[in-house]
């Protein structure tokens, strides 16, 4: 394998300097290569504004002669949209468009009412009694089975689950694994809504960052999204801090809903690319 690599490498510098080119066209991603089973890279975000469509079609053939089968993931931010015709020139098309959803902790209403009481934020079908939020302090390997069994079914309308060109169970075990890294990683914390002692939804998040959130399907739509989304708030200000993001697609019309009747505020529209070689 390294040495595939180290061949890979040369031939793309060649490549890269026949063609007069000092920067980046793609990025490895090996998590993505785990998880989808062939070779996978992302389009180097830094090096956009040198990129035209010739340079983009050369770097693609350099890998086409390397490997058989690849995947290519691109987002580009609004300001470099005119950049999509290239793209689609070149066998990219879209499949998301994503916003960046942003808190002030001191300037929520809503946050301000929870702290109020955050009994108000449980719908009526539930007990209050039933109900109950935690940070999951030990990661347990029972703990660990139950956050990735419900990020396995909870997701379908991010890039992977819309892309025609990806199966459903490859979609969903992308996200299993991804959980499942972020359980093992002490750097993250999981907040769990639970109804009767069952694992209803989570909330994983990094300092500022809510990074992903899900609920198990028999609680999805049940109404428990904003007692989750503002208990995990609730939180991250005790421990200091004063505002949150996060990333959301917009073909997840349910999110974008919840984010804006919190208080989120849109920004930093951008859209998501694949381009599948099989």
């Amino acid at each position: 394998m390294k040495v595939k690599k180290d061949h890979y490498t040369l031939s793309m510098q060649q490549h890269l300097r026949m063609n007069n080119m000092n920067f980046k066209v793609f990025n490895e991603t090996p998590w993505e290569e785990r998880n989808l089973g062939i070779k996978s890279f992302s389009l180097d975000e830094t090096s956009l504004t040198k990129l035209d469509q010739q340079t983009l079609a050369n770097a693609l053939a350099c890998l086409q002669q390397e490997f058989k089968k690849f995947f290519i993931f691109a987002r580009l931010p609004k300001a470099h949209l005119n950049l999509a015709h290239s793209l689609q020139q070149c066998g990219f098309y879209l499949v998301e468009g994503t916003v960046c959803p942003v808190i002030q902790f001191n300037k929520s209403r809503k946050m301000q009412a929870f702290d109020d009481n955050p009994l108000q934020f449980i719908p009526a079908r539930f007990k209050h009694k039933s109900i109950s939020f935690l940070t999951l302090e030990h990661r347990q390997d029972t703990a660990i089975k139950v956050v990735s069994a419900i990020a396995k079914e909870s997701f379908s309308n991010d890039r992977f689950h819309e892309d025609f060109q990806c199966p459903e169970n490859t979609a969903n075990r992308r996200f299993e694994l991804w959980v499942c890294d972020l359980l093992h990683n002490k750097n993250v914390i999981f907040d769990i809504v639970e109804v009767n002692g069952e694992a209803a939804g989570f909330m994983a998040r990094k300092e500022n960052h809510l990074i992903i959130a899900g609920f198990s399907k028999k609680y999805i739509r049940a109404g428990l999204g904003d007692y989750l989304w503002l208990g995990s708030l609730q939180r991250m200000q005790e421990s200091g801090l004063r505002y949150a993001e996060t990333l959301v697609s917009t073909n997840n019309i349910p999110s974008l809903n919840l984010h804006a009747r919190l208080g989120f505020k849109f920004r930093n529209p951008q859209y998501s690319f694949h381009r599948w070689q099989q």
